[in-house]
Parts: C-alpha cells; structure tokens; sequence
C-alpha cells in the first residue's frame, strides 16, 4: 500500500453550511470529491477529480491537485 500523499491542510466548508471537513491528504481530497454535492457535470470538478487521481499515482505534485481542488470549491 502506497504512502499517503500530505497537502498544505485545507478545512472546507461542504455539504451543509457550518460543517467543515479536513483535508490533509491528496486522498482526502478525493474522498471529497467523491462523496460531496459539486455540481453536476461541472468542468472544474472533473479537473480536479482528475489532478487527484494524478496526484495518488504520484505523476504531478500534491499541491497542482490541492490548486485544483480549491478552484473547484470556489
């Protein structure tokens, strides 16, 4: 099993408002890509779905897929 992948921590308000959730790891972040309400279909979701998965297979660097994530969250 691979090493999880650290992040600069992120708390992200999501789901509801007042109900934070913490990120510190790449596969935190995909857990809430994968498990939040993101608007369907949205372009930004899907790149920063995408730089996850890079991020997890190490072929880019953990903070392009933070970046990635908190442009999606906006």
């Amino acid at each position: 099993m691979r090493s999880r992948t650290l992040i600069k921590t992120l708390e992200v308000e999501l789901n509801a408002v007042g109900q934070y959730q913490h990120a510190d790891t790449v596969q935190d972040l995909m857990k809430m890509l994968m498990g939040g309400k993101w608007p369907e279909g949205g372009r930004k979701y899907h790149y920063a779905l995408w730089r996850s998965m890079e991020a997890i297979d190490w072929y880019i660097e953990a903070y392009t897929d933070r970046a990635a994530f908190v442009d999606a969250a906006h």
